[in-house]
């Protein structure tokens, strides 16, 4: 005779001799129809607001931990992913005008059969003198049972200094360093640019100014050194143009997307002991950039700013 013993969570009946196995009722997610439509109801809620599947949850839902990742992954197909980091969480009038300016800065760019000749990017950014490495360069192969190395967590050096910097298709046109605690304002920044003009005429004396104007077209973020009144007057009057460039948009300048990172993933993990040590250091990792990359990096421009037009102004970076 066989005696049948439904288990709480499989829904199984078993024999009494135990040779045979079936399942006679489904699962309680699909046996209790109504719970199963305002358990989705409510982790959907929970799949709005970003709020992870947990054993709080669990409990809102009046499921177990189990059958509510089930809910989530096979009913409501969606899956737990991290933030994705932004520079800046754009508004949408933000979004709507680097659109607006991606448009007009290619419509530049088309003038020239090869837009990027005639673009220099600039942009300034702080070097420390220790800049710890990354946890992801500290990794190494272990054998099994062998314990992780281990390295104290050191915060990077006071000491620092800026680099200001212009690049091109063909490599760096000028680097300048500005010590720490003398910040950018509106007067060194003209001061910089009119030595950068001198160091421009001997580097690339094929961009040449004709009928009072510049070949090439400046590329600089917004910042208020970059924006100032006596600035723009300065620029103006040398015949030079500016590209024009969206807020909160390092995703769209060579300066902020590959130069810097480059540079400071070289010098990282180094220690300096002064800012004459790090300089060095800073114009040896420049040296030793190839020039097909600067060629390549200043070739990616146009592309990223299709792509910022694409994603209707919203960064387009996985992060």
């Amino acid at each position: 005779m066989l005696s049948a013993k439904v288990l709480s969570r499989g829904g199984a009946q078993h024999s009494g001799m135990g040779m045979s196995t079936r399942t006679t009722f489904p699962s309680p997610v699909l046996r209790r129809k109504g719970l199963h439509r305002r358990s989705a109801k409510s982790v959907q809620g929970f799949k709005l607001t970003g709020v992870p599947p947990s054993d709080k949850m669990s409990q809102d839902v009046n499921l177990s931990f189990g059958c509510t990742r089930r809910l989530l992954k096979e009913d409501l197909k969606v899956k737990k992913r991290p933030a994705k980091w932004v520079p800046h969480l754009l508004t949408d009038r933000e979004k709507q005008r680097r659109v607006n300016l991606a448009r007009q800065t290619l419509q530049i760019l088309r003038q020239r059969a090869n837009p990027v000749d005639v673009v220099i990017a600039q942009d300034e950014s702080w070097v420390n003198c220790w800049d710890p490495q990354p946890k992801q360069a500290t990794c190494e192969w272990i054998a099994a049972g062998e314990d992780r190395l281990e390295k104290v967590v050191i915060e990077r050096s006071v000491q620092k200094t800026m680099l200001v910097a212009f690049i091109d298709k063909d490599g760096l046109v000028y680097r300048e360093f500005v010590p720490n605690g003398l910040g950018i304002g509106a007067v060194l920044y003209q001061a910089i640019l009119d030595r950068f003009l001198t160091a421009l005429r001997r580097a690339r004396p094929h961009l040449a100014t004709r009928r009072g104007m510049m070949t090439w077209a400046l590329l600089q973020d917004g910042a208020p050194a970059h924006r100032a009144d006596p600035v723009q007057c300065f620029l103006r009057a040398r015949g030079v143009r500016i590209l024009p460039h969206p807020g909160y948009s390092p995703d769209l300048n060579p300066m902020d997307y590959w130069f810097f990172s480059k540079i400071k993933k070289q010098v990282k993990g180094i220690r300096h002991r002064d800012i004459p040590q790090l300089e060095q250091a800073v114009d040896a990792s420049i040296r030793v950039i190839p020039a097909p990359e600067f060629q390549a990096a200043m070739d990616r421009f146009p592309e990223r700013l299709r792509k910022c037009i694409a994603a209707n102004g919203s960064y387009f970076e996985r992060k």
